[in-house]
Formats: C-alpha cells, structure tokens, sequence
C-alpha cells in the first residue's frame, strides 16, 4: 500500500512539473503578438518614407498659404493612402513617392522625404523641423501643380 502512495507521489510531481513547464512554453516571448518578431517588415524601399503624415498644399508660391491637413500614409510593406484612399501603382524609391492620374488616382503627385529639413520655402513658418518629412507637389485634374508637404506624427 506504501508503494502505492509513493508511485502516486512521483506521479503527481512529475505532472505538475511537466503543466509547469507547458505554462512557460506556451508563454515565451515567440506568443508576443507585440514581439519585433510579429511585426511587420519594413521594405527597404521605404525604410525613410513610412509612417503616418500630416499633409498640406498651397497655391501662391512662397508667400501663399498652406491649407487642410490631409493624413498620408505609407505602410512598412510600400503601401501608400492618401486622405483615405489606396494610391494605384505608386512609384518608390529610398527617398521619393510619387503617383499619376493615368494609373486610376485622384491626383499626380511627386514627394521626396528627408529626416528633418530647414527649406525655407516649404517651412518658414515653422520653427525647426527635426521629424521625417515629406516636401513636393501635387496636382488636382485639370489645375497645375500645388507645393505639397508633410509632417510625420508618428
């Protein structure tokens, strides 16, 4: 009877070992849905350019006034939105995006993104700008070019 209560013993310690040792595989940082590892991956084609903006167009050159606030987004896979549409067949490199009208978008635009900039002409009201930043053109159908800018907020 002794060895009964003995086997049970062992039995119950190695059952709770083994439950103990579930709890911490089923618990390593591989499950993080927040782990780098889950995350997506950032193309290089757009290691500079991707993130969240803040948009704003101007007529008048210079000494004209910025208008709207317009989000763009460029995702880590090279996807592009602008004001919350999907842009068709967008054109990416390293440090530019640009899109047409011919391939379907609402506009033709032209960016190039830098990490920071002091270009008077697209931020002279503007302190200093030391975020990711977008500075450009875009054109509504049948108008001509408008300066383009925008301010990263992530």
């Amino acid at each position: 009877m002794n060895s009964i209560f003995r086997n049970t013993g062992k039995l119950a310690v190695i059952l709770g070992l083994s439950a103990i040792s579930m709890v911490c595989v089923s618990c390593s940082k591989d499950d993080d849905p927040m782990s780098s590892n889950n995350m997506p991956q950032v193309s290089p084609k757009v290691a500079l350019t991707y993130g969240t903006y803040v948009t704003n167009h101007r007529w008048g050159g210079a000494s004209g006034l910025w208008r709207y606030s317009i989000p763009m987004e460029v995702t880590p896979t090279g996807e592009v939105y602008y004001n919350g549409k999907q842009i068709v067949m967008p054109t990416l490199s390293a440090t530019e995006i640009s899109w047409t009208m011919a391939d379907g978008n609402a506009t033709n635009a032209w960016m190039e993104f830098a990490q920071g900039s002091d270009a008077d002409f697209f931020w002279r009201d503007s302190v200093k700008v030391d975020k990711r930043c977008a500075m450009g053109w875009i054109q509504n159908p049948g108008e001509g070019k408008l300066d383009f800018r925008g301010l990263s907020t992530d």
